[in-house]
């Protein structure tokens, strides 16, 4: 490969290689009882919101310093810091809590930089934003390994684990440092840009705290949680008009992707060629949506996928979320690309600056001790999990919020 040939290519190979493995680590960080941690601050701090916003503006806030400063080490600096923070649990005593920010933190230095070294280079931007968002789909789906439990309570304050693997993070950091070495920047990220992809996950972090957390969302009074995401919605309508038809429309498109999460996937063991089937599927709707541009095919299909939690047999809803879903994220996420960087970065990580939806949707609790024998269980391939109605319908009328903030965005192009 010549020189010229690895320049054009290494921009691409950065979004798409920095954006799933940060994405990747970042989910991987969770812990399983951040409902049980005491005082609103102190739970905030260890949820997957939480990981997902820090990580969000730290990328932003790494584009306005790359933007303002353009030197040439900046760049390829913030790219080997984010890898060096993501693996330093392998070589430092970190616990859980601490390792959620310090992971939210190394992955959004390497957004950062992946989204500098592609500006301006429509293939490298959408390489970060298929990166981002099919990490976050198929995280479910990786069977490969074995997940560590991580818990922010305990006896006895116990180290955990990289969130990936050194050498994963060494990769990262030479791929995404050497474009972003090697980026010409002729592109800026636009200021109104960059004030909504540092805004927008604060501002969705605080409406989470207050009105739709776990604890505001516990059955049977729901109520604060649909506020919530009421707020969230006009949040996102308001910033998709403020930045612009195209930016506008693609913020309205990861809002619908974030409404999706309203019912949670599960792979089991022996559905490796289904999720292969979902990233195939993932890959042509994404080529066809780059072909022929049709939004409004795609949120449609996310609504019916969403809808099916409310009475559709677990094996209908199973294969809308492992088969349709994936084809009309693709679909929908294409359609919409933004040109500028900053707006392709806050659209595609609002599946995790907006976790109304797939972490604090209302559900039964229900809480205590049982008594079992183990044995063998005959679990299906995948299973889809869903929230009581109410979370169901608000979830299909946030994608519809979505559908006509695109229409209203389309039609002031």
């Amino acid at each position: 490969m010549t020189v010229s040939a690895a320049a054009r290519t290494a921009p691409v190979a950065a979004g798409l290689v920095g954006g799933a493995v940060a994405v990747f680590a970042i989910r991987e960080t969770t812990v399983q009882d951040h409902i049980s941690v005491e005082g609103t601050f102190r739970q905030l701090v260890v949820t997957p919101q939480w990981a997902g916003a820090l990580a969000a503006l730290t990328a932003a806030l790494v584009l306005v310093v790359l933007s303002l400063r353009r030197e040439r080490f900046a760049a390829p600096l913030a790219a080997v810091a984010g890898a060096v923070l993501l693996a330093l649990p392998a070589w430092v005593e970190v616990t859980a809590p601490p390792a959620i920010s310090l992971t939210a933190v190394g992955a959004g230095l390497l957004l950062g930089a992946a989204a500098y070294a592609g500006a301006g280079v429509p293939a490298a931007q959408a390489a970060l934003v298929f990166g981002v968002v099919g990490a976050n789909l198929f995280y479910a789906g990786a069977l490969w390994r074995s997940r560590e439990d991580r818990w922010a309570l305990s006896i006895k304050a116990l180290p955990v684990q990289a969130a990936i693997p050194v050498a994963v993070a060494a990769i990262a950091a030479v791929v995404v440092g050497y474009a972003a070495g090697t980026a010409r920047s002729g592109t800026a990220a636009d200021r109104r840009a960059l004030a909504v992809a540092a805004g927008l996950p604060i501002v969705a972090t605080f409406v989470y705290a207050g009105l739709g957390s776990i604890s505001a969302s516990v059955s049977p009074s729901p109520t604060s949680w649909t506020v919530a995401v009421i707020v969230t919605a006009g949040l996102v309508v308001a910033a998709a008009r403020w930045t612009g038809a195209s930016g506008g429309r693609f913020l309205a498109a990861g809002f619908a992707v974030a409404a999706v999460g309203v019912n949670i996937l599960a792979y089991f063991p022996g559905s490796g060629w289904l999720v292969a089937a979902g990233v195939a599927l993932f890959a042509a709707g994404a080529a066809t949506g780059r072909r022929r541009p049709m939004p409004d095919l795609g949120i449609g299909l996310l609504a019916v996928a969403v809808v099916t939690g409310l009475w559709a047999p677990a094996t209908l809803a199973a294969a809308g979320y492992t088969l349709v879903v994936p084809f009309a994220v693709g679909l929908v996420v294409a359609a919409t690309l933004p040109a500028d960087p900053a707006t392709a970065l806050t659209g595609a990580l609002l599946p995790l600056t907006v976790t109304l939806f797939s972490v604090s949707a209302p559900v039964e609790w229900d809480f205590g001790w049982i008594s079992y024998v183990p044995g063998e269980v005959d679990y299906p391939l995948a299973l889809v999990g869903s929230p009581l109605p109410v979370g169901v319908v608000v979830a299909a009328a946030a994608i519809v919020i979505a559908w006509f903030s695109i229409r209203a965005a389309t039609s002031r192009r």
